[in-house]
């Protein structure tokens, strides 16, 4: 008889969310969650062989396991009956190799997980409408020359699916080989790059920042006169409109400013045309967008947590040293992390991290970044214009107002090129003061470009023993099979 104490809880919270399970569905059993209770799930799962569902309200997620494969199809509410986003993952973590197959990346990946579950899960019913009993898809059996040219150009990037298990760890550890290479590749493309800035610096004498504080005048010059072309054109426009001109002059007129020719309508002899400004709705300044995710610090004052519970690959100091300016943006497995101005569904303006298609909300972690992300920018909503045609009330006074938005950005292109060559002339000014320094700096940075090409060159030397080989043998393996059955499969 079991008592109280003796029950075991069971692993699997009663409450997960639909984005733990789409994490999960993403990167398999290799997410890496922040809650202590999503952390014993995934320590449970991985410990756990054969398949495994798990569910948020309607959303379900099954995961299958077998050894270092694990299979994802994960079914959302918001999704049409029985439509399921389905992976494969090979996940090796102690040799640190990933890959993953994903079926909705398109026709010829379809066939390539479908082929994958087959070997190496064997019989399976489809997730289709048809709902049939499988173990090859139909890729595999060419029922004409079209079916046959498919399957040749499918075998192409996708015979090694026919090997299974040793197929992936052969495409993990052909895929982890590029890595090594480029980041090689990118080591000696930086220690170029530094010694090209070196000889440029070493280039730079008197007579080079007086001819570039010359080309910055001579920009400045230009751009001020285009302005000052812009602002005759409009002059000369004024002066045209104040006087008496046909509908024709009129509309070529307006042209300029946003005028254009409507609603084609057919009478004998061909077709008319209405003339004037079109329509314009009220749109805000900056893209309405709400945040995906919160973000709160962890007990160490440095891990980025989100709602979602999974941790950021960036920490709290990176993040505040980029946006002071005191280093660059953090870079992480989705891209470099961006700061984006928008406005939220309220119209108010807001500054979100980017990161791949996470946007955060990290001004709400402490006070220190709410400063830092409060948002310089002014969101404004302009307002709606109806249609309106020449000779109709309005349309004057619609054309005075276009005339006049385009004088203000002339304006504003003025100020901007003062503005411009300010900057670039005290920039040569420190410039040319600082070189000295700047000399030093430069060959302290191809030295640690030197450092960083060592260490991608040792890494690569290395790979052999940690990776092996594998996916040529596989692939040579896979085509020889297929070859021996002449495109003819009875599986």
């Amino acid at each position: 008889m079991h008592t109280k104490n003796s029950v075991q809880k069971s692993p699997i919270p009663s409450s997960l969310k639909v984005d733990n399970l789409k994490h999960i569905s993403d990167h398999g059993l290799n997410v890496q969650f922040t809650e202590q209770k999503l952390k014993s799930l995934i320590d449970y799962l991985r410990t756990k062989e054969g398949t495994t569902a798990l569910s948020a309200g309607k959303s379900t997620l099954e995961i299958t396991k077998l050894g270092c494969i694990v299979m994802t199809r994960l079914h959302l509410a918001t999704s049409g009956s029985g439509y399921w986003h389905e992976s494969i993952h090979y996940q090796d973590s102690h040799a640190n190799l990933f890959y993953k197959v994903k079926r909705q990346d398109g026709t010829k990946e379809q066939d390539a997980f479908d082929t994958l579950r087959g070997v190496i899960f064997g019989e399976h019913t489809t997730s289709d409408c048809y709902r049939k009993a499988q173990t090859l898809p139909a890729v595999w059996f060419p029922k004409c020359g079209a079916d046959s040219d498919k399957l040749r150009d499918w075998l192409r990037d996708f015979a090694w699916t026919l090997t299974g298990v040793s197929g992936l760890r052969a495409q993990a550890s052909k895929q982890a080989m590029k890595q090594i290479q480029s980041t090689v590749s990118s080591a000696k493309n930086g220690i170029d790059y530094q010694q090209g800035v070196l000889v440029q610096l070493r280039t730079e004498d008197s007579y080079f920042f007086r001819i570039s504080h010359e080309r910055a005048r001579g920009i400045c010059a230009s751009s001020l006169k285009n302005a000052q072309d812009k602002a005759d054109h409009i002059s000369a426009d004024k002066t045209l409109l104040a006087a008496e001109i046909s509908p024709d002059t009129l509309f070529d007129i307006s042209t300029k400013y946003g005028a254009v020719k409507m609603g084609a309508i057919w009478q004998e002899g061909g077709y008319t045309y209405e003339r004037g400004f079109p329509a314009k709705s009220a749109v805000y300044s900056h893209t309405l967008r709400g945040a995906n995710y919160t973000a709160t610090v962890g007990e160490d004052g440095e891990t980025v947590l989100l709602s979602s519970g999974i941790n950021c690959e960036f920490k709290r100091s990176e993040i505040v040293a980029w946006l002071k300016g005191n280093s660059p943006a953090p870079k992480t497995r989705y891209g470099v992390v961006e700061k984006v101005e928008c406005a939220t569904n309220a119209g108010e303006a807001a500054n979100y991290l980017k990161c791949g298609c996470h946007y955060v909300d990290a001004a709400r972690i402490d006070s220190e970044l709410a400063q830092l992300l409060k948002p310089s920018h002014v969101v404004s909503l302009s307002s709606g214009k109806p249609k309106v045609l020449i000779g109709e009330d309005g349309f004057s006074a619609r054309l005075a107002e276009a005339i006049s938005e385009r004088e203000v950005s002339i304006v504003e292109m003025r100020t901007n090129t003062l503005r411009q060559f300010s900057e670039k002339k005290h920039s040569l000014t420190e410039r040319e003061a600082n070189l000295p320094q700047l000399l030093i700096v430069q060959a302290g940075r191809i030295e640690n470009a030197k450092a960083e090409l060592a260490k991608a060159e040792k890494a690569l030397a290395d790979s052999p023993a940690l990776l092996g080989a594998g996916f040529e043998s596989n692939e040579l393996t896979a085509r020889a099979f297929i070859n021996s059955q002449q495109v003819n499969f009875s599986l």
